[in-house]
């Protein structure tokens, strides 16, 4: 199964946020039949705050390794990893996005297909690049 990846709920100033698209992205994926996962730096105690105010995560997302459960984080190896091992899937053949460079660059380092997250219209783009119909 591909795998896609991803950390689509940000915390700032504005309080808990979805990213502009990203719910559709992520739907259009499952309905393509792509498992769809969250890797996140959050804490175990705050992770909880995301799934309560944005409750579809749980029905779109097919898994998700926390950061802050796992007492690893990105852009370590270790935590890409532990992923693509909990989750089965095969680096080569999943795509990460992230909006900060040094995590995308941590999930390239470990054979990941990996791309700045900009916003879902060039998600799709880079989606498209690598052969991804949705």
């Amino acid at each position: 199964e591909d795998g896609r990846f991803g950390d689509f709920v940000k915390d700032d100033a504005a309080g808990f946020r979805l990213l502009p698209g990203s719910e559709r992205l992520l739907r259009d994926l499952k309905a393509a039949g792509y498992g769809v996962w969250g890797l996140t730096n959050w804490s175990y105690e705050t992770i909880h705050f995301a799934f309560e105010k944005f409750p579809q995560l749980t029905e779109i997302l097919d898994g998700t390794v926390v950061s802050g459960e796992e007492k690893m984080f990105k852009p370590n190896a270790d935590f890409y990893e532990l992923a693509l091992q909990r989750f089965g899937i095969e680096a080569e053949r999943s795509v990460f996005f992230d909006d900060t460079a040094k995590n995308v660059d941590g999930a390239g380092k470990v054979g990941i297909h990996a791309f700045r997250f900009v916003d879902a219209e060039q998600a799709r783009k880079d989606l498209a690049s690598l052969g991804v119909r949705i």
